[in-house]
């Protein structure tokens, strides 16, 4: 059996070709600290390189880890550094919904053979531009070689009053942040089934997370949750866990408006409501709340659409959900559970 050391140097090449070296020089410098980042990452009491991390956070720790398989998240052809972003920002966005800020994530990498010095480079300078961005650092993870691209990301952020998808009341208004439908749109153009355009691309591998605006909304809001698995799915999420019942307001769901350059209304519709992987974040709030969340969205340039309203379910029956289009009543396919790894 191959030595670990040996990961990476399957034809006996130089050790710097190896697993260590290679996470030396790609993996471990995206745990120093980034300039303009200050003391909004706080500081390790055992950091990157020993045996185990060892942190003392100053609030409640939010955890939350997601994976991406290459062929079942993102098509198997994908750059390495475009898998690597649409990993990140897929786990930041639970973080989002939390209402949390990031603080560190771990990593945990299955790499094919053939990558090049330039792919090593690529997701170097890729991860270092997205922990800049998000303000966050990697702290460790593990590497190993497989058949396929595999990246498992462990967010870790913090929140004084982390959100949940159980508090919601019923009387409530529905929000939700950004635009809906572009990154069912965009993986359609990746997989040939149609023309494929730049900001639908984006859209599936780089997801414009609203992390800053849930972080100062927080205090207004009573339940959140992503929307990774299509709005019909994940609304039917929040909807369970606060036992209540909604009506959308079809009008107002905002569809990403490049999907109308070869969409009907209603398909680019229909990618909205069932596409998923939007990693945009459905939460509700008080009507009252109404005026100052709208004035926070404009002040920090982050969409945000009123679409709904909560109800009480009704006596001895299952909740509901309804929706209108157009003035009339829409049928949706609330039999639509979202993507099931294992049907």
């Amino acid at each position: 059996m191959a030595r670990r050391s040996d990961a990476f140097n399957p034809e006996g090449r130089a050790p710097a070709d190896g697993e260590f070296a290679r996470i030396g020089r790609w993996l471990l410098p995206l745990a120093d600290d980034l300039p303009g980042l200050g003391d909004l990452v706080p500081r390790t009491l055992i950091d990157n390189g020993d045996d185990a991390l060892a942190v003392r956070p100053a609030e409640p720790l939010v955890i939350s880890m997601d994976m991406a398989v290459a062929g079942t998240h993102f098509p198997a052809a994908a750059a390495v550094a475009d898998a690597a972003v649409k990993a990140l920002r897929a786990a930041l966005s639970d973080l989002a919904a939390m209402g949390a800020r990031p603080w560190f994530y771990t990593l945990g990498l299955v790499l094919p053979d053939g990558l090049s010095d330039a792919d090593w480079q690529a997701l170097h300078d890729t991860l270092r531009a997205e922990n800049r961005h998000w303000q966050v650092r990697c702290l460790g993870g593990d590497l190993t070689r497989g058949p396929g691209l595999v990246f498992s990301v462990q967010v870790h952020g913090l929140s004084e009053r982390p959100l949940t998808r159980c508090d919601a009341r019923a009387g409530e208004d529905l929000w939700v942040t950004g635009t809906l439908g572009g990154s069912a749109g965009g993986l359609a153009g990746l997989q040939g089934e149609r023309p494929l355009l730049p900001t639908l691309q984006d859209a599936f591998y780089r997801p414009a997370l609203p992390l800053t605006f849930m972080q100062a909304a927080n205090p207004l809001l009573s339940a959140a949750i992503d929307i990774s698995d299509g709005l019909v799915s994940d609304l039917q999420h929040l909807l369970s866990a606060s036992a209540l019942s909604a009506e959308l307001l079809l009008d107002e769901v905002p569809v990403n408006p490049d999907l109308l350059h070869h969409d009907t209304r209603a398909e680019a519709l229909d990618r909205a409501l069932y596409g998923g992987e939007d990693y945009q974040v459905l939460f509700t709030a008080p009507p009252e709340h109404s005026t100052r969340l709208q004035t926070l969205a404009q002040h920090q340039a982050q969409p945000i659409s009123r679409i709904g309203r909560l109800r009480a379910n009704e006596p001895d029956q299952p909740r509901q959900l309804t929706a209108r289009w157009q003035g009339r009543p829409f049928s949706l396919r609330t039999s639509n559970t979202g993507y099931d790894h294992f049907a």
